[in-house]
């Protein structure tokens, strides 16, 4: 008996370690996540996502050295600045 008492308290003991490096592991994602300034970018589909923080970055852009479109006011804020495609596409 007395050796599943101790064979216990060692799985206890190992499991609050996980936990502890879970949450752990938690924490430090939930800051990256919300620290996200420089964006990896992947493209799903024709959209732009980055690869930390899973934020939609809107239409994927070859032609763009962020890799996804950017609109300004030059194109009263229709064309992508990079490739000239609209910012609405059927």
């Amino acid at each position: 008996m007395a050796y599943l008492d101790k064979k216990q308290k060692f799985r206890k003991n190992l499991i609050e370690q996980y936990r502890k490096i879970l949450r752990e592991d938690q924490r430090n994602l939930r800051e990256a996540v919300d620290s996200c300034r420089d964006h990896i970018v992947i493209k799903i589909g024709y959209s732009s996502v980055c690869d930390i923080c899973a934020k939609d970055l809107g239409w994927y852009c070859v032609d763009s050295p962020n890799k996804y479109c950017e609109y300004d006011e030059s194109s009263g804020w229709i064309d992508c600045k990079h490739c000239g495609q609209p910012s609405i596409r059927k």
